[in-house]
């Protein structure tokens, strides 16, 4: 064989064996190497093909539904969802990735049993203080009431009002008191 023919021959093996490699690390192969039987994801089972002809598919749980939802949840919580508030407002209008984010916290909750929202309703540092503690608890309520408008239960949501106490920025500049008058929202 030429040396260009065995050069060409393992570019192919290494991708061959990298796109093997990649498929087996990076996916469900429990989904792709047998059928689903019953259930929804968090409870279904895997038919995996037996280890000689004639024996039965092993059934395994298949608990990459759960897998998914715990990344979801750490994920969102490594990023969370923020909206921010005009100067002495409690109300937003939200972008359409704010919108989808909501959407998919209240899909997450109303999947997920004992799981929850933790919204914190912050305020910059002009004004009186227990002013600012009142209108961060309308901005959580708010945002609370954007998760029940998605169907997720009243009692599935925990609100906190931080007030002027954990600013994110500066309340010197006006950038940074802008920065804090949000809202976080966490799943637990």
């Amino acid at each position: 064989m030429s040396r260009k023919l065995l050069y060409l021959l393992g570019i192919l093996l290494t991708i061959l064996i990298g796109t093997i490699l990649h498929w087996l690390l990076s996916c469900d192969c429990g989904q792709k190497s047998g059928a689903v039987l019953a259930g929804s994801p968090e409870q279904a089972v895997v038919a995996m093909p037996g280890g000689s002809a004639g024996q039965a598919p092993a059934i395994v749980p298949d608990t990459s539904g759960q897998s998914a939802l715990a990344k979801f949840r750490e994920r969102l919580n490594a990023s969370p969802l923020v909206l921010y508030f005009d100067t002495g407002k409690h109300e937003t209008t939200l972008t359409m990735a704010e919108q989808q984010r909501i959407t998919e916290i209240a899909d997450y909750i109303k999947r997920v049993p004992g799981a929850f929202a933790v919204v914190s309703g912050h305020a910059d540092n002009m004004g009186d203080r227990e002013d600012n503690i009142s209108l961060a608890m309308k901005r959580a309520r708010f945002a609370g009431a954007l998760l029940t408008g998605e169907g997720v239960s009243e009692d599935r949501i925990e609100y906190l009002s931080r007030g002027p106490d954990e600013p994110a920025a500066d309340n010197g500049t006006p950038d940074g008191r802008a920065l804090n008058r949000r809202t976080v929202i966490l799943i637990k």
